[in-house]
């Protein structure tokens, strides 16, 4: 089973403070490196959330995802959009490295670290490739990724949140643990109150993530025939430190 499928139940909830208008916003920002893109894909698209507010300014998106889960609540979530939105939006199941398409697209994007889940070389090169031969002419590949430096320099803590509304509360604990010089396993326990049952339940998720830094980056984009065009930190476009857990990477097909 994908990992995310159980976790898809919850995740709006548990992610209903992200600010992803700013987000797209900055996206945009992104997309005038290079020329302004029509059509977009997205590699791990979740819930759809950042697809939809790109339809909403006139992009048309093609979000993918692997888990089913996922994509079936993207397609339930733009039913409230007015119809000329729906129309600029389409989801699908599917893999970022296996993806097979005979449209081309201006622009991938592939955000909040979904690239950190290629955790092998060979998975790396495979959704480069996949991006690379999905993007007409010279467009750009924006993805973000969690940066080395930041990681290691960082004490690993457990985090804690929680969430409650009407319905239900949940708390979630994450417990990352560093597994080798470059991945972590996140573990996730996540208890979730029923309050109108009175019941609670249990979801236990355990998430294998990558993080990099640029000189592999760098490595990788050669490989595949990319072009490095910047790395900066998320959001803030700061040059990346040791306390930036999230960089920005943009790439330009050569």
């Amino acid at each position: 089973m994908n990992i995310f499928n159980e976790y898809s139940k919850y995740y709006d909830f548990i992610y209903s403070d992200k600010d992803y208008d700013s987000e797209t916003d900055y996206l945009e920002t992104l997309f005038e490196l290079n020329t302004k893109p029509k059509n977009i894909l997205e590699f791990g698209c979740g819930t759809g959330i950042h697809a939809s507010i790109l339809a909403k300014k006139k992009y048309n998106v093609h979000g993918i995802d692997s888990s089913s889960d996922m994509v079936r609540i993207a397609k339930n979530n733009i039913s409230a959009l007015p119809k000329q939105t729906q129309k600029r939006l389409t989801f699908e199941c599917a893999d970022a490295c296996n993806f097979k398409s005979n449209k081309l697209y201006d622009t991938v994007i592939s955000i909040f670290h979904v690239f950190c889940y290629q955790t092998t070389n060979q998975d790396i090169e495979k959704m480069l490739k996949n991006a690379y031969n999905h993007i007409q002419g010279n467009g750009i590949f924006i993805f973000d990724i969690w940066f080395t430096p930041a990681i290691l320099s960082s004490s690993l803590d457990i985090r804690y949140k929680s969430f409650e509304n009407n319905d239900v509360l949940i708390k979630r604990y994450s417990r990352p643990e560093l597994r080798n010089n470059n991945t972590l396993d996140i573990h996730y326990d996540i208890h979730i109150l029923n309050k109108i049952k009175n019941s609670w339940s249990f979801v236990n998720e355990t998430h294998n993530v990558r993080f990099f830094g640029l000189p592999e980056i760098e490595y990788f984009a050669e490989k595949t025939g990319f072009k490095f065009i910047c790395s900066e930190e998320w959001i803030t476009r700061k040059v990346p430190s040791s306390k930036s857990w999230s960089v920005t990477i943009v790439l330009k097909k050569a």
